[in-house]
């Protein structure tokens, strides 16, 4: 780091001591480099027109990490975070995420209230139980595909807006699908019409 500074390619370079830097990281091993950076603003207005993935109150940093990652694999560019959902920017996110938050346009703190009843496309809400298959829906237009919250899954205000409500088959006896893994195959089949058009 220290060599790359005196090219200009970064700027001041720190080094401190291995037990203050381990203070100071959330991680257990850290790697022993680490940044002090800004986070992205946000853009100013909220998608209207084009497909994205919306995020209802989800909690846990692995769910919204993994998501944003499978987002980016599958080219959904935009990403749509309701107000309560974990911040993205955590560092538990970002490790999850893999580097996909640096490939998508992330909005945080939307109040989708507001906003989705001015969406032009198809709202989408992924629920268990839901009496249409993911599968069986055309997922080729511009949609907004919304996950809930881990526990409570979508809150109530939402249902309220959505086009249609979709879900997963699953064998007898499961309950549910972990809230990244449901919305990574909505994702991943909204990537196979679009191929396969």
């Amino acid at each position: 780091v220290c060599a790359l500074q005196s090219h200009s390619l970064w700027p001041e370079a720190v080094v401190i001591a291995d037990d203050l830097f381990d203070e100071y990281s959330s991680l257990q091993s850290p790697g022993g480099v680490a940044a002090l950076v800004f986070w992205p603003a946000a853009p100013a207005s909220l998608p209207t027109e084009e497909s994205c993935l919306v995020l209802d109150g989800l909690q846990d940093p692995g769910n919204v990490g993994t998501l944003l990652r499978s987002a980016a694999a599958a080219g959904m560019s935009t990403v749509v975070c309701a107000t309560g959902t974990v911040q993205v920017w955590s560092p538990k996110v970002l490790r999850a995420g893999m580097g996909a938050h640096f490939q998508l346009t992330l909005h945080e703190g939307a109040d989708l209230q507001d906003w989705l009843p001015g969406y032009s496309g198809t709202i989408l809400g992924a629920e268990r139980g839901a009496s249409r298959a993911y599968d069986d829906f055309d997922l080729r237009g511009t949609v907004a595909l919304v996950i809930g919250n881990e526990g409570t899954g979508l809150t109530h205000e939402v249902r309220g807006l959505l086009h249609e409500r979709i879900g997963v088959p699953m064998s007898a006896g499961v309950e549910s699908l972990n809230a990244g893994v449901a919305g990574s195959i909505l994702l991943f089949e909204r990537q196979r019409q679009l191929r396969s058009s």
